[in-house]
């Protein structure tokens, strides 16, 4: 058998006949990448984006992984993960649950200006995801000081 035969399925009869059929296989596999992408196309328009913002504040002392547990509760109650955007619950609100890590190993500094850095840190967040129309703040301890501050 010659490598056509084997590659395409077909023993040509000319060099000429052999490139045609190579050129239908190479439309038929670039037909089917287009079709590919067009449904990523279709799935990414698709990804719910978050409509309230819930910031995670720790803290003295403490970082957004002393958080974690909540964290994966209130995703939890929304029970269709999202990635990259948070959680919808069924017929509710998207919701992005935000660990906040400005102030990891800094809250020595005060409440002042750690409030001034989480102020930053959600900004950041608010002008990723402008869909965004509301955040709530959760604090642990000093992170509640800091979170009423910001």
């Amino acid at each position: 058998k010659s490598v056509m035969e084997e590659e395409v399925g077909v023993q040509p009869s000319s060099s000429w006949q052999a490139l045609h059929v190579l050129d239908a296989k190479r439309k038929a596999i670039d037909a089917r990448i287009e079709g590919i992408k067009a449904q990523r196309r279709k799935d990414a328009s698709k990804d719910v984006q978050p409509e309230h913002l819930i910031v995670l504040v720790h803290g003295y002392s403490g970082t957004a992984n002393d958080l974690n547990y909540l964290k994966r509760a209130i995703d939890g109650l929304a029970s269709h993960d999202v990635p990259s955007t948070g959680s919808a619950p069924p017929g509710g609100r998207s919701v992005l649950v935000h660990g906040a890590v400005s102030n990891q190993g800094r809250t020595g500094d005060g409440i002042e200006l750690a409030g001034e850095r989480l102020a930053d840190e959600v900004m950041t967040v608010v002008e990723t995801f402008p869909s965004l129309t509301s955040i709530t703040f959760v604090g642990h301890s000093m992170g509640g000081l800091i979170a009423r501050y910001a």
